[in-house]
């Protein structure tokens, strides 16, 4: 079971240290007129996830964050682009206990991140089947979640 200082941790790494990283670097780009800020979210921030509340709550809020100074800042010649991604070979998913479908090693997910990266979207998802499942996930209105998501535990 998660303690609050559990989850003030969760949201304190995930979220506000990122933010805070972004915004360290935001002055300098937009008095220089352009530049590229890239967050790293989640697929999990698609939906509040089973077992992983906080860790869902984190990455919406680092998302939603970039979306705002997206939509705010569009004149400053500054791009904004959120990934994305699913699961990733990496020591902290290797301590997870649930199954990680359709998991990238590293060198894949990063050499998709840099490549997609070059076009300067505002969003990158992979990998592509389980980001559609997540995406469509939205969708589903909350009495079939709450229903649905008792098989994700």
């Amino acid at each position: 079971k998660k303690t609050p200082q559990d989850v003030a941790r969760m949201m304190h790494v995930n979220a506000t240290g990122a933010i805070c990283t972004l915004a360290a670097a935001l002055p300098g780009m937009a008095r220089r007129g352009r530049g590229h800020l890239v967050g790293v979210a989640s697929l999990a921030a698609m939906r509040g996830l089973p077992r992983g509340a906080d860790y869902s709550a984190s990455k919406i809020a680092l998302s939603t964050y970039i979306e705002g100074l997206r939509v705010e800042l569009r004149h400053t010649g500054v791009s904004f682009t959120c990934v994305f991604p699913g699961f990733v070979r990496t020591e902290l998913t290797a301590k997870n206990d649930f199954e990680m479908p359709q998991m990238w090693d590293v060198d894949r997910a990063a050499a998709f991140i840099v490549r997609k990266l070059e076009s300067r979207p505002r969003t990158v998802f992979f990998p592509p089947g389980l980001s559609h499942a997540a995406r469509a996930s939205r969708l589903i209105p909350a009495p079939l979640y709450d229903r649905i998501g008792k098989y994700l535990v």
